[in-house]
């Protein structure tokens, strides 16, 4: 079990989604220097509207806003992240009605999520449509299956913002801190 703030879980997920969708295993440290070091950038930004430590080798105060302000425009990150976001169809709440367990399947590549929702909640009777499903994905290309009990649609969108490529949070943070306006967290 993982306990993070709002703001550590939109980092989170924004790092979770730059990694799907530039195939770089990033969350493991590793891809390329400019996005990793935009998003120890980052994590030192929250990090001190957290009021916590941030992290070793950053600057601070406006160095790091500078810095992260021209990572952010040099990688278009605001963009890609939002175009990204958008590029998912919005999926129609009324055919998940009465469903209690999700298997999500993404494709990065093809800016496609498939949902394939579950009337009964018992995951071990899904587990052989999640098996067969994993053995299908191309990792190489990052694609990603999970199978889910949430009560609702609403319910899993919160819970797995990264396979809806939502890094909505993370860029309404990142444009508040880079304009300089202080941000109230929970």
């Amino acid at each position: 079990m993982q306990i993070r703030s709002q703001i550590q879980h939109a980092w989170a997920t924004a790092v979770e989604v730059a990694a799907v969708l530039l195939s770089q295993p990033l969350k493991s440290s590793i891809g390329s220097d400019v996005w990793l070091r935009f998003f120890t950038l980052a994590s030192s930004l929250f990090a001190d509207i957290e009021r916590t430590p941030s992290v070793p080798g950053t600057p601070s105060g406006r160095e790091l806003v500078a810095e992260i302000s021209a990572l952010q425009t040099q990688l278009g990150v605001i963009d890609i992240l939002r175009e990204y976001n958008k590029a998912l169809h919005e999926i129609p709440e009324r055919a998940m009605k009465g469903a209690q367990a999700f298997l999500l399947a993404l494709n990065p590549s093809r800016r496609q999520l498939r949902i394939t929702p579950f009337v009964n909640r018992s995951l071990a009777r899904h587990a052989g449509r999640y098996l067969q499903t994993e053995l299908g994905l191309d990792e190489a290309a990052g694609e990603q299956a999970v199978l889910v009990n949430v009560k609702s649609l609403k319910e899993l969108r919160r819970a797995y913002p990264n396979y809806f490529l939502d890094t909505g949070f993370f860029l309404a943070y990142l444009r508040t801190a880079v304009a300089g306006r202080r941000i109230l967290t929970r």
